[in-house]
């Protein structure tokens, strides 16, 4: 696994310990990963340690080549090397990987609870703000003395699905189950039908967390089979309306033959 990879495999890990999610196993494979992939890294010792082991089995008149320091020291620097590092490294993280694997949907569910718990929280502040952007607090400040305790539980809310989208997105990534389409990313937290779809023009559209809530969506993060439905039910309708255009082109051309047949 690369450093990239790493870095992702963190991320999981973040949104779990942010949100809140119970995933034991992931957190305890994590653990067991890092741990070894930091002992990989850290192996090596200084090149003047062997000078240093020679010189002393030399003044007690000992062969250096029988040394069991000198041995030591030639056997950890002939495997520590960024090849070797890589490796371990890559070997680590496997069963990180292979545990994401076993348990994809039990993430997702352990994330989709505070998820949903943070998305009903957005609702309810929703109907107390209202139409406003959550950076607007001097507009949102002026509705009342107790709007600034929704506006803060609807920012710490904000932030939960924020972290458990990123954790999502970081699971498919490591266990390569999917890959997050820029162009579906609003369907990671909501499921869309296709006129609606195609009406707010959503197809690319980045929406935050209370933008989507303003927009009337009604948050939910899907297992990756759930995902691949969402996705299906836009790409159905876009394959309905270009088979739709290829008709209406078809049959504009065969009323254009006609009318240069007959004028």
């Amino acid at each position: 696994m690369n450093t990239t990879d790493r870095a992702t495999a963190r991320t999981l890990l973040n949104a779990i310990e942010t949100t809140g999610a119970s995933m034991p196993k992931v957190a305890a494979a994590y653990a067991h990963a890092t741990k070894i992939s930091d002992s990989g890294r850290a192996l090596g010792i200084p090149q003047d340690a062997l000078a240093l082991a020679v010189s002393a089995a030399l003044e007690d008149d000992r062969d250096p080549g029988d040394d069991p320091e000198v041995r030591r020291i030639v056997t950890t620097n002939a495997f520590a090397n960024p090849a070797v590092a890589q490796a371990v490294d890559a070997q680590a993280f496997e069963g990180f990987r292979a545990v994401c694997r076993h348990n994809l949907d039990a993430i997702v569910k352990a994330l989709r609870t505070p998820f949903a718990a943070a998305a009903a929280t957005l609702a309810e502040a929703h109907s107390r703000i209202g139409d406003v952007p959550l950076e607007d607090t001097g507009t949102i400040m002026r509705k009342g003395a107790d709007v600034a305790e929704v506006w803060a539980k609807a920012t710490a809310a904000v932030k939960v699905i924020d972290a458990a989208d990123a954790g999502w997105q970081a699971l498919g990534t490591i266990t390569g189950a999917s890959a997050s389409d820029r162009r579906y990313r609003v369907l990671r937290f909501a499921s869309v039908d296709y006129a609606t779809w195609v009406e707010r023009e959503f197809e690319g559209m980045k929406l935050s967390p209370w933008d989507a809530t303003r927009a009337g969506l009604t948050l939910s993060l899907p297992t990756v089979t759930e995902y691949r439905e969402r996705v299906a039910v836009i790409t159905a309708g876009h394959a309905a309306d270009a088979h739709q255009d290829e008709r209406a082109r078809n049959a504009a051309l065969t009323n254009r033959r006609i009318e240069d047949v007959n004028p």
